[in-house]
């Protein structure tokens, strides 16, 4: 016996389109936010800002993106202190970050409510400079495999119990250069790379 499948309503539709309306702008906004970088940091700080004004999205779904991408994109917090930062002026509010790293860079920028007491300089430069000078992590982080080539021809790949596989750390950073370049020579996906970059 064939059972007939059932068929959408125009109902049905209409709640189809609707959903796929709400999320249009949050999924805009996290794409926003996650492919910030020094070059495009004006024009989607701009879009951002006029997707919370004209699409009814509240600021703190912003900052809920903002906080969760600066844990990931480390070397890059400091561009998402200073989005958070315009976020907050534009819309005169005073909401602490989740993101400790980010709570610490604002309170260096004026806003004393997010911290009980001062960080220490040395707080600051760890967090501005995530990865120590000259090592395979700091020049994945600045896509320069021309340095890695000649310095760590051999570093492993992959690995478990690695603690910052290249391909992950090349992911983060948006380093394009580094990401083909380990891609060719093996590097395999973990699942925090393969959560990173939509696998």
């Amino acid at each position: 016996m064939n059972i007939p499948l059932p068929t959408e309503t125009p109902m049905a539709e209409m709640d189809s389109e609707y959903l796929l309306d709400v999320f249009k702008a949050p999924n805009q906004l996290s794409k926003l936010i996650w492919g910030l970088n020094s070059e495009n940091f004006d024009q989607y700080t701009d879009q951002i800002i006029n997707l919370i004004k004209t699409q009814n999205v509240p600021p703190q779904m912003a900052f809920h993106f903002i906080n969760i991408v600066a844990e990931f994109k480390s070397k890059q917090i400091s561009l998402y202190s200073d989005l958070y930062q315009r976020i907050l002026n534009e819309f005169s509010l005073n909401i602490k970050p989740d993101c400790s790293q980010l709570a610490i860079l604002l309170y260096d920028k004026g806003f004393h409510d997010f911290l009980s007491e001062p960080p220490t300089s040395e707080e600051i430069h760890k967090i501005l400079n995530p990865y120590e000078e000259n090592t395979v992590n700091f020049y994945i982080a600045s896509d320069r495999v021309d340095m890695i080539e000649p310095k760590f021809s051999d570093i492993p790949l992959n690995g478990k119990k690695m603690k910052d596989p290249p391909l992950d750390v090349a992911i983060i950073n948006g380093s394009e250069l580094c990401f083909n370049y380990f891609r060719n020579k093996g590097a395999k996906y973990t699942d925090s790379s393969r959560v990173s970059n939509g696998k």
